[in-house]
């Protein structure tokens, strides 16, 4: 009966090694989720839309796929900062920074959404400005500002003119427009009288 203890006790005890050994070369690799490291440079691998895409449909979600962890908590605070979104003439277009959690969902911890929070015009230019100073897991920077343009799909409705007044100038003519009609009418109406 001791004899049969001791081999169930042998077998329980190599068994659990055989498995920690096995895993050792699993954990070996060293992969803490930063990506390669501090000696690979973080660069952004891909964009959607593309820069210099043309006729990006409406409402519009920017997808960016950086090469390292750029989402985890020790650096997102700080990340969520290093982007804009402009339109060709300079205006700032306010946006939500989306970041997935890097522990719930591990295969997203490079890509970060952009999310206008006003409508954007169509036929209209765009640019997305990265700041230099977005960092990896690991602390390894971008290094230098990187940007991408797009215009979005339909014509661009033209800017109403106004008077130096501020009033449209398309209803100063129907209002003129109208005054006339009315005298003419008038007229006829009294000469027919």
């Amino acid at each position: 009966m001791l004899k049969v203890y001791k081999l169930t006790i042998l077998t329980v005890f190599l068994t659990v090694f055989l498995c920690l050994v096995g895993a050792s070369s699993v954990f070996a690799e060293g992969g803490n989720g930063s990506g390669g490291g501090q000696q690979n440079a973080l660069t952004l691998d891909s964009s959607d839309p593309i820069d210099g895409q043309k006729d990006v449909k409406l409402p519009v979600e920017i997808k960016l796929m950086f090469s390292k962890n750029v989402v985890n908590s020790t650096v997102k605070d700080m990340n969520i900062k290093a982007f804009t979104l402009s339109s060709a003439d300079g205006l700032v277009i306010p946006i939500e920074v989306i970041m997935s959690d890097d522990q719930m969902e591990p295969d997203k911890n490079n890509v970060v959404l952009l999310k206008p929070l006003q409508e954007l015009q169509p036929g209209t230019s765009y640019k997305v400005t990265i700041a230099p100073e977005i960092q990896s897991k690991s602390g390894v920077p971008l290094g230098k500002e990187k940007s991408l343009n797009f215009i979005t799909a339909g014509s661009n409705p033209s800017p109403v003119e106004t008077t130096k007044d501020g009033f449209p100038t398309s209803s100063i003519i129907l209002g003129i427009g109208a005054v006339i009609v009315l005298g003419i009418g008038l007229a006829l109406y009294k000469k027919n009288k």
